[in-house]
């Protein structure tokens, strides 16, 4: 009497449904709000860079 119940093609179904960006972020286990992170720190560089005629 085994309730052993597999969830490889509910799991498929589901990766199906999302797009390629999602699927990708799945696969490689990548946390959004580090990107995000990531994105708002070069974006704060990029502004000083432009406001301050460059770091050098």
């Amino acid at each position: 009497m085994s309730d052993a119940t597999t969830h490889a093609p509910a799991d498929k179904a589901r990766a199906s449904e999302l797009g390629p960006v999602a699927r990708f972020l799945k696969a490689t286990e990548l946390d959004t709000r580090m990107l995000g992170m990531i994105g708002a720190l070069l974006l704060i560089w990029i502004v000083f860079h432009l406001l301050s005629g460059g770091f050098s």
